[in-house]
């Protein structure tokens, strides 16, 4: 082995050089370890590929000037006919949908602006005092003066004489029972218009006043409805997964050996 130049990985019978590295971080900009990991996935592909042409014996000359060529042809006929959207399985949509069946499936939701000061099961006796008696204070305050829109509302939270008194305001689809609680759900529901605003509603959690933004109808949309709008947003995401996973067998399936002490040798001490 030339000091020099060493061996810095083996892909099956082929090996990654030092000045590859070099050369692959100077083409690329990447740091000396991920142009190694490129040369490797390159080298494996490429052994992929030559071993299903049954092509082994290969002038190693000849091997390097084809790899390319190699990699790509392996890459359009063992992926790409294979990754095209329709190949993409229920099962891996699935999840999706049910992770996001909110979306799909829902009763009529009312957007609310919320204005709540929180207490909390476990809030000592003091600062619930407080935090009540700047609730009943806020209420007045809305009940004087009531904001225009739920822009108006936010604002209330972000003015230091009610921030400082941890009034939080939220903005929020809500249901009968989700994300607030049904105590506030119920009431929120029973908005119809711009304008309307609930009393304020204490429940386990602490203090709420709702105001009307907008609303959603009732939806139902089955998974084989979705599938489409599913599969239009995970589809480049299943497909790195399917190129990793070729990755992981064909590493699995031919012997590598990785040398990375010898990329830190090689670099030269700062001054």
């Amino acid at each position: 082995m030339d000091p020099a130049d060493p061996v810095v990985a083996k892909v099956a019978d082929v090996s990654i050089f030092a000045s590859d590295v070099r050369a692959q971080a100077a083409k690329t900009g990447a740091s000396s370890r991920d142009a190694l990991e490129d040369l490797i996935a390159v080298e494996l592909l490429a052994t992929a590929a030559r071993d299903r042409d049954r092509s082994r014996a290969i002038d190693l000359e000849m091997y390097n000037t084809w790899k390319s060529a190699l990699v790509e042809r392996f890459l359009e006929r063992e992926l790409e006919t294979r990754l095209s959207p329709q190949h993409v399985p229920d099962s891996y949509l699935r999840p999706f949908y049910d992770r996001a069946i909110d979306g799909f499936v829902h009763p009529r939701l009312v957007e609310i602006g919320v204005l709540s000061v929180y207490t909390g099961e476990r809030m000592k006796p003091e600062a619930r005092a407080r935090r009540t008696q700047t609730a009943r204070a806020l209420a007045a305050f809305v009940a004087a003066a009531p904001p225009g829109t739920v822009s108006d509302f936010e604002a209330i939270a972000a003015d230091p004489r009610w921030r400082d008194q941890k009034v939080v305001f939220t903005r929020t689809w809500q249901s009968g029972d989700r994300p607030f609680p049904e105590a506030v759900g119920r009431r929120a529901i029973a908005l119809r218009k711009p304008g309307e605003t609930t009393a304020q509603v204490e429940d386990e959690s602490g203090f709420h006043i709702a105001r009307y933004a907008a609303e959603r109808p009732p939806k139902n949309v089955p998974f084989s409805e979705a599938r489409a709008e599913i599969l239009a947003e995970v589809y480049q995401r299943w497909k790195a997964d399917e190129f990793l996973r070729l990755g992981h067998e064909l590493s699995t399936r031919h012997k590598i050996k990785v040398f990375p002490e010898r990329l830190v040798a090689e670099t030269p001490p700062r001054r």
